[in-house]
Parts: structure tokens; sequence; C-alpha cells
């Protein structure tokens, strides 16, 4: 049985083969000449500039429904370098509702790594309650799962979304802990 997907692959290999593995193989000789001389670019930089673009893109809804026009979007990215509050602004005003959910998705996301951040940051002072270990496996997945997706070169947010609902969870359970341990004191204010 001869199935359209026999059919293609004679056709590819009949008629474009020998060009197109000509370019594969000078850009496959390419590539590995640049990763051998650019090492700590090609495995940390490269990878650890993806892992922040992923988790500070501000244009993410991360599931919700919401989309900016595909044109509207291309003209604001364009003009971001040259007038970056102007283009924003007028985005804005052209498309209110995408922009506020999408403002407030983005918002949530710094919010949640940077209190995370804080709370770590406290935990070390001194006479200071230690962060639980769900917060570190927490943190960890998240750093885990970034890393690895910037090194495969997939920098879709919603590929993160598992990491930031971790990371949202253990935020949740250590300021419940705060609020506990404030109660409990009866100060208002947490107790060691």
């Amino acid at each position: 049985m001869f199935s359209p997907r026999r059919q293609f692959r004679a056709f590819y290999w009949c008629n474009f083969s020998p060009g197109l593995r000509a370019t594969d193989d000078r850009f496959a000789a390419f590539a590995a000449d640049r990763r051998v001389a650019r090492r700590a670019e090609q495995w940390v930089f490269y990878p650890v500039i993806r892992g922040v673009a992923v988790w500070a893109n501000p244009f993410a809804s991360m599931g919700w429904p919401v989309e900016i026009d595909a044109e509207a979007r291309a003209k604001t990215v364009e003009r971001l370098s040259a007038e970056p509050i102007k283009a924003l602004g007028e985005m804005i005003a052209d498309q209110p509702g995408p922009a506020v959910v999408k403002g407030a998705v983005s918002g949530w996301r710094h919010v949640t790594v940077g209190a995370i951040f804080l709370i770590l940051a406290l935990s070390f002072r001194r006479g200071a309650d230690r962060v639980l270990v769900f917060t570190w496996l927490a943190i960890a997945y998240a750093v885990l799962r970034t890393a690895v997706l910037g090194e495969i070169v997939q920098v879709e947010t919603r590929l993160i979304l598992p990491a930031a609902a971790w990371l949202e969870v253990a935020l949740a359970i250590e300021v419940a802990r705060l609020i506990g341990r404030s109660a409990a004191s009866g100060t208002g204010l947490p107790s060691r």
C-alpha cells in the first residue's frame, strides 16, 4: 500500500534532498564550531537569558483566553525599543481588556516570585524561622524546570505554569504560617 506519507517522502528525497542535505550539513558544521568556540555562552549565558525572559514576559496571559491583536502586538514590539512608554500606552488604549488582564497576570507572577525571594531572604535572619521543605522543593522545581526549558530552547510561558503554580502554593503556605505565628503571639508580629 502506498500511503500519502510515503508519497511525500519519495517526492522530498527525489526533488529536494541533495540541496537541503548540503545546507543542513553546512549549518550543522557551523553550529558545532560555534558551540566549541563559545561554550560558556552556549551552555550558561543563553539558557539563563531564556529563563529570565520566560518569567519576565509581560505579554504572557498564562493560559487566560485573552489575546492582543497580532498586528497591534507586532507594532508595539517594533516600537518598544524606540519609545517604550508611548508604545505600551497606545497598545493599552487600543485594547484595554486584554492589556489589563495580561498586566494583572504578569504583575501577579512578579509579585509571587518577589515574595518568595523576600521570604527566603527573611528566613536567613538570625532567630527567624526557616522556610518549609515544601517551599524549597517548589523553588527547586521552578529553577530546574526553567533551566531545562532554557537549555532546550523551549521559551513558551505556558510551560512554566506548573512551576508557577507550585510557587503560589508555597507562598500561600508561608504567608499562612506568618499569619498563624502572628496570631499565636498576640502582638500582631511574627513570633520566633
